[in-house]
């Protein structure tokens, strides 16, 4: 449950005030009216847009309170996207989904935790998305099936990496708890020195996704710290 400052809806405008009433149209203009610690909600429909910069710190972008969205962030017609510093977790289906045509996107300094699955490389028809890098992010607890994996339609995928991520199942599903809940072999995307090992969150059921003295997630910790701060 969020309660919401400012909102977007389709049928909006970037000269409205953001109330619920009178929402923002876009998100870009729904992001820059918040503040730190605030939320911005998006009313119901279909956002179609180039490019979005989240650059304060400490905001959440969500549905409306008794909403639960299916996707964290997804990804389907896109060229050189960037997936930094958030917290995303406990979406009903994908945290991330690359599909059918993301391509050149960088996921880092992410937390994907507690969603259905959390990143899919896919494709469908006679397209696929290659060349997609997830690097460098904390991807647990997937709760109906892997942390990452591949979709099975599409041509096979070409240079897509699953590197240097803290990856833990949980328990949660056992069928797909192997190898930190990464498929392996995958059809779409080649995996390696990811470290298998419980993030170790400051205070979850308390929304707090930041690692905490005791985490052992390596890299996350050596090279990431700062995108563990707070979500963006």
């Amino acid at each position: 449950r969020v309660a919401c400052e400012r909102y977007a809806a389709t049928q909006g405008s970037d000269s409205a005030p953001g109330t619920r009433a009178r929402p923002f149209r876009t998100p870009q203009r729904l992001a820059d009216a918040l503040h730190p610690g605030q939320t911005g909600c998006f009313r119901g429909g279909t956002y179609t847009f180039s490019e979005t910069n989240v650059t304060t710190p400490n905001i959440t972008l969500a549905p409306p309170t008794g909403t639960k969205p299916w996707h964290g962030i997804y990804v389907t017609q896109a060229r050189d996207t960037v997936i930094r510093d958030n917290w995303i977790y406990d979406n009903v289906d994908r945290g991330i989904q690359l599909y059918p045509d993301a391509q050149h996107t960088t996921v880092i300094g992410n937390v994907i935790d507690g969603n259905g699955e959390g990143v899919v490389f896919g494709g469908e028809g006679g397209v696929t998305s290659n060349h997609n890098h997830v690097e460098g992010n904390v991807i647990a607890d997937s709760k109906l099936r892997w942390n990452a994996y591949s979709g099975q339609t599409g041509p096979i995928a070409t240079g897509n990496l699953l590197r240097n991520n803290c990856v833990w199942a949980g328990g949660s599903n056992p069928e797909y708890g192997s190898n930190g809940g990464v498929e392996t072999p995958s059809r779409n995307f080649s995996a390696n020195a990811n470290a298998v090992v419980d993030p170790q969150y400051s205070d979850p059921a308390a929304g707090d996704y930041t690692l905490s003295s005791e985490s052992q997630c390596p890299l996350a910790k050596q090279l990431y710290r700062p995108a563990f701060a707070g979500p963006s």
